[in-house]
């Protein structure tokens, strides 16, 4: 279609032509005069086209139609992608049939083979929801076109908002070939895994990449993982009942209950059986109350007495005393607490990622609680061997002592929040760009050691039976022995020590890994979050996370 133009110093010479009544090529003496530099504006400013001499519209800050295509930037050049007209099934990437997703523009100009493809995606306004993107060809990306149902005009605070994962957008373009990005709000997504960083933008093995009028907001850092309880220590072994054999035979005393783990310490022997006498006392527990050890083992119970014949005629009963019960197992040692976490994490494999030290350390376990005493046994009936006696009772074996809790594990690292992330590239920030950041992660929380085991009970002490007997000087008396006493408790185990809090993720506006080169230039600013709060623990927190505006970079930006 012919385009009449309104000219300044061609219109003479176009007058001339039409009074003549001849046919005259408004467009190509329009392009003559351009090239000529014959040829001012004479469109007005709000009209968008502004005839330039240049060989080439390129989208600029004043948002000039200089091709008079009616475009800011040259319509023929790049694919159009509208996110609420366009059509990723029927659109061709025109202006008039655009594509909806910049995702299915960038698989179009990867599969492209006729010719060269187009060097520019023109972005409309409105919110592009993309799971990630990845600019991997050379491509300029233009934001702040009003779309296919207003004329694709363009103003500077209609930004093309791209809310994508928590990696939003990765630059991946190794030849140095112009890439612009501007008039663009790129947002990643809440971190929800783990320590999952947040990076709005990475840059990666790429050259003279430029941003102009844009902003990277990354979302908050995941959570760091919180420790696992420890588990509980276990319980002590029971001490055996004393034993009997005969009302006149003694029997043996109850063993000590077994050690249930390494380092545990068993019961205290039950004391044997008398005849005739004063009771035994039992074997103290384990480790021996004079060994010097942190915990002791219970001390053994005491002996009874023996009995005594009150008479020398008639009817007499003649008793033991009780044997003594056994002493409780001294209770094991609470562990010690974990360490917190430390540390900012690392680039690894183009991304950010938790180190182990930003992970608090687990607590110690609890220490064995004490095996209990063994229990005394009772006394006998003192009298002549020639005359009949019970036995007194033995004592029940001590309860070996529970085990210690097992410590709780720290809690691990926060995600980080980046906003530019910047690996073997060179990059520009310019023209009022932002960088900004939500936050760090917060550290995990540092899990309670595990409950100590209980102590094992103690055996039972034997009751001894009467012995009816005759008095050789005439009566009778009944014999009967002390029962044996009871073995003791085994100590409790001793709790495990709480895990250290993990340290709160850092939240950092650009960070540097090797080989980045950043310039900002034109009022760029950044604002970067706070950095992640450090997880809680019973015994040592771990520390909030950095917030810096970068991080490695040289000279800091």
């Amino acid at each position: 279609m012919r385009k009449i133009w309104t000219l300044g110093a061609a219109g003479v010479a176009i007058s001339a032509v039409l009074a003549g009544g001849g046919c005259y090529d408004f467009d190509a003496a329009q392009k003559r005069c351009r090239e000529e530099g014959r040829c001012e504006q004479s469109v007005p400013e709000d009209a968008g086209c502004v005839p330039s001499s240049s060989s080439e519209d390129l989208p600029d800050d004043e948002f000039k139609d200089s091709d008079c295509d009616g475009i800011d930037g040259r319509a023929s050049a790049g694919f159009f992608v509208d996110p609420v007209n366009g059509d990723d099934s029927t659109g061709t990437g025109t202006r008039e049939k655009p594509l909806r997703s910049l995702s299915a523009a960038l698989t179009r100009l990867r599969q492209w083979d006729g010719g060269s493809a187009p060097a520019r995606i023109f972005l409309a306004s409105g919110t592009y929801t993309e799971g990630h993107v990845e600019l991997d060809v050379p491509v300029s990306l233009h934001g702040g076109y009003t779309g296919a149902d207003a004329g694709w005009r363009r103003a500077g605070d209609q930004l093309a908002f791209v809310d994508s994962g928590t990696i939003a957008f990765t630059v991946r373009v190794p030849t140095d070939s112009g890439v612009v990005l501007e008039y663009l709000h790129i947002r990643s997504a809440d971190a929800v895994e783990n320590g999952q960083p947040s990076i709005a933008m990475r840059v990666i093995d790429s050259t003279n990449i430029r941003l102009r009028h844009t902003i990277l907001e990354a979302g908050r850092g995941g959570p760091g993982a919180n420790g696992s309880e420890g588990n509980p220590g276990q319980p002590g072994q029971p001490g055996q009942p004393g034993q009997a054999i005969l009302p006149e035979v003694p029997g043996d005393g109850g063993t000590g209950g077994a050690a249930t783990c390494p380092s545990g310490h068993a019961g205290g022997q039950g004391a044997g059986g008398v005849l005739r006498t004063a009771g035994l006392g039992g074997q103290a527990g384990q480790p021996a109350p004079s060994s010097g050890a942190p915990v002791s083992g219970g001390a053994g119970g005491q002996g009874g007495n023996a009995g005594v014949l009150p008479c020398d005629g008639g009817y007499c009963m003649c008793l033991g005393e009780d044997g003594g019960p056994g002493h409780v197992g001294g209770p094991g040692s609470s562990g010690d607490a974990g360490t917190p976490g430390s540390g900012t994490g690392e680039i690894s494999l183009a991304t950010w990622v938790t180190t182990s030290g930003m992970q608090g350390s687990s607590g110690s376990a609890g220490t064995v609680g004490g095996g209990g005493g063994g229990g005394g046994g009772g006394g006998s009936c003192l009298v002549d061997v020639t005359w009949l006696a019970s036995a007194g009772g033995s004592g029940g074996g001590g309860g070996s002592g529970g085990c210690g809790g097992e410590g709780g594990a720290g809690g691990g690292g926060g995600g980080a929040a980046i906003g530019l992330l910047v690996l073997n590239s060179q990059v520009t920030l310019e023209a009022d760009s932002r960088v900004q950041t939500s936050g760090g992660g917060r550290g995990g929380q540092g899990a309670p050691g595990g409950p100590g085991g209980s102590g094992g009970s103690g055996g039972n002490g034997r009751e001894a039976s009467a012995v009816p007997a005759s008095i050789p000087t005439g009566g009778s008396y009944d014999s009967k022995g002390g029962p044996g006493g009871a073995g003791g408790l085994g100590g409790q185990g001793g709790p495990g020590g709480p895990g250290g809090g993990g340290v709160g993720g850092p939240s950092v506006g650009i960070w540097c890994a090797p080989g980045a080169q950043v310039t900002l230039d034109g009022g760029t600013t950044i604002d970067a979050g706070p950095g992640g709060s450090g997880g809680v623990s019973t015994g040592q927190p771990g520390p909030g996370g950095i917030s810096e505006r970068s991080f490695s970079c040289t000279p800091i930006p």
